[in-house]
């Protein structure tokens, strides 16, 4: 077991330093691009206050449908805890 454990651990890290230098140069990249030829001269994604509302609309949008599956595919056990989940709330 321990060995299993390490073994993940040391595949984590590697797939990390792979992806991390490319990550960093697409952010730069996409930094100076936008930087210098924005499309949206408006306020930055990050400072929108509708920003919240969209990203709950979309929540609403998607949680139903993975519910539906989740419960679909959940065994007995799973189902009576999230039963006394909600009685409880």
């Amino acid at each position: 077991m321990p060995n299993l454990l390490l073994e993940v651990v040391e595949m984590l890290g590697q797939t990390i330093a792979k992806v991390v230098p490319i990550t960093i140069a697409l952010a730069l990249v996409f930094s100076v691009l936008t930087h210098f030829w924005a499309c949206n001269r408006a306020a930055p994604w990050w400072r929108k206050r509708e920003l919240v509302t969209e990203l709950l609309d979309v929540r609403r949008m998607i949680e139903p449908g993975l519910a539906a599956r989740a419960a679909k595919n959940a065994t007995a056990e799973e189902l009576a805890h999230m039963a006394a989940i909600l009685e409880r709330h």
